[in-house]
């Protein structure tokens, strides 16, 4: 009877974690400088449109971050280094299991500058190689 209980119990746990993060998204890229470079430690910030809610990671060494764990919604997404100018990327659109691929190249200049972008980044669907679509919310 207690290895039913505490089955039961595991199967609830995991079915939670998975609830959490079953709707959710990421953004990913590499950051770059004018001459196709990597821009390590470079501050990589997503805001939330709707909520305002910010996540943000550093790239690596090799100029690579991930944003993981997004909920489904619009972004605003700004990458900032010493030595270049300031970036934005809006109408960043992360949909529910899906990866955002970004790969931003920062100019040369001071961070109080800043560039702007509205063009809408592609979707990466690393786990299916099949065309799809999505559905939003009711």
């Amino acid at each position: 009877m207690r290895h039913v209980a505490l089955c039961c119990l595991l199967f609830l746990a995991a079915v939670s974690l998975l609830a959490q993060t079953g709707g959710t998204g990421s953004i990913q890229g590499t950051v770059t400088d004018p001459s196709g470079g990597v821009v390590s430690n470079a501050l990589v910030t997503a805001v939330n449109v709707g909520t305002g809610v910010e996540t943000a990671r550093k790239t690596s060494d090799a100029g690579f971050f991930v944003l993981p764990v997004l909920p489904a919604g619009t972004y605003n997404v700004t990458i900032a280094a010493t030595g270049f100018q300031t970036l934005t990327q809006t109408h960043v659109v992360v949909e529910a299991l899906a990866t955002v691929g970004l790969n931003p190249k920062l100019a040369v200049g001071a961070s109080s500058q800043s560039v702007t972008v509205s063009d809408e980044p592609s979707i990466l669907k690393t786990d299916d190689v099949a065309l799809g679509s999505s559905m939003g919310n009711l």
